[in-house]
């Protein structure tokens, strides 16, 4: 995968749309797949920032979020409509304290941490989920 950023940058885009792997894609493409993967793990890196996340409610007053991550693990977060949900796209240090984790909630959402929304962080490897 030789070439600029901006060539590395179109190649990670079309591969987002594509819906093809990450090794189908660098085969059709004749990239190098090291290189591309090693590419698209800084962008994974890079994004950073939180997405809020609207719980659907069925019969009862309470439901389940299912996080499913990369390597196909499943976490359930229950939910319910009084509290707004943010989970944080970037990597959390799981070993931050209360005000480590707090500062991201300042720093990128603008929001009060103590508001009673709920916050959601995951470690790199998406193993371990704080809220």
């Amino acid at each position: 995968m030789r070439g600029n950023k901006d060539k590395k940058m179109a190649d990670y885009i079309r591969w987002k749309s594509s819906g093809m792997s990450k090794n189908s894609f660098c085969k059709t493409e004749g990239l190098c797949y090291h290189t591309f993967l090693s590419f698209c793990k800084k962008q994974v890196v890079s994004e950073k920032g939180f997405n809020e996340v609207k719980p659907e409610l069925f019969s009862s007053q309470e439901s389940k979020i299912e996080v499913i991550d990369v390597q196909g693990r499943r976490i359930l977060l229950p939910l319910n409509t009084v509290q707004l949900y943010f989970v944080y796209r970037g990597i959390t240090d799981i070993r931050k304290g209360f005000d480590s984790l707090s500062g991201l909630v300042r720093n990128e959402l603008n929001e009060n941490p103590l508001c009673g929304d709920v916050f959601i962080f995951f470690n790199r490897r998406r193993t371990h989920v704080i809220y």
